[in-house]
């Protein structure tokens, strides 16, 4: 990894710090396409778990994060509206060196996961949605 990393030994997570805060995250498996896993509000990357167990065998690159502002993911910002939070998670993937991902979200992580297809569909190679929320009218397009 690159020396911008550092380990979080205790949650057995990363930290990768970027432009205005940094964001927790897992990872482990390899694989031409990653999957990122985007958790509901309140929760963190813990909230995938069985999820996560269940994919051992699966032969992609897995990641989760601790969406910014929340978990261990510290943001310095007022602004945690869908788009702003859209961008972090892109420059996220930016700062991993991931240019296109299968996107699998719940609550306020679907609807997260839904922005991000929809205003970034070159990023995106699948969608996966779990009663996706969280925020009011997110999943309004034209």
């Amino acid at each position: 990894m690159p020396e911008r990393y550092t380990a979080d030994e205790k949650a057995g997570s990363r930290i990768v710090p970027l432009s205005r805060g940094q964001v927790r995250y897992q990872e482990t498996g390899e694989g031409s396409v990653p999957i990122l896993l985007l958790h509901g509000f309140q929760g963190t990357l813990g909230q995938w778990d069985p999820v996560w167990r269940n994919l051992e065998g699966c032969s992609a690159r897995r990641l989760r994060i601790d969406v910014p502002g929340f978990g261990f993911s510290a943001w310095n910002a007022r602004d945690y509206s869908l788009e702003a939070q859209g961008l972090r998670v892109i420059e996220f993937l930016d700062a991993v060196g991931i240019p296109k991902v299968t996107l699998a979200g719940t609550s306020m992580g679907g609807s997260l996961a839904a922005w991000i297809a929809a205003r970034h569909p070159q990023r995106v190679s699948q969608l996966a949605l779990f009663a996706p929320s969280g925020y009011p009218g997110s999943l309004s397009y034209p």
